[in-house]
């Protein structure tokens, strides 16, 4: 009977031990994926833009052609961009809105590696 109970003590506190070094991956990802990716797609899209305009490619879109002619601003407002979606979804973890946080997330980092992946693909087919 005693040596069931240590048993059990035993086996408790093992289970805690684990759990201290185990990694919650959920958290992980709602604390760095999850924010940073929208930063993450908008700079691919800076990138492979870059690479098809020195490969002498020209900007199909008509909102963002005029700021090609200055690489630095392209730059800037897509990090910017980024950067404001990161702000938002960092908001809407705080206030407990986990699912909207991501739903913002996935959307603004599309906005940017949609773009990319297309650029890519244009670049690749010649």
């Amino acid at each position: 009977m005693i040596r069931d109970s240590i048993d059990r003590v035993v086996a408790k506190r093992a289970d805690k031990a684990v759990d201290i070094f185990e990694i919650d991956k959920s958290a992980a990802i709602d604390k760095i994926i999850v924010p940073y990716a929208p930063i993450v797609g908008q700079a691919a899209d800076i990138v492979t833009t870059a690479i098809a305009i020195q490969r002498g490619y020209v900007e199909s879109n008509p909102l963002m052609k005029p700021l090609i002619q200055s690489m630095p601003v392209f730059a800037v407002l897509k990090l910017g961009v980024g950067l404001g979606c990161a702000v938002i979804i960092k908001k809407l973890q705080d206030n407990g809105q986990h699912n909207a946080a991501r739903v913002v997330s996935v959307v603004s980092t599309l906005a940017g590696a949609g773009p990319a992946i297309n650029n890519l693909i244009v670049m690749n087919k010649q």
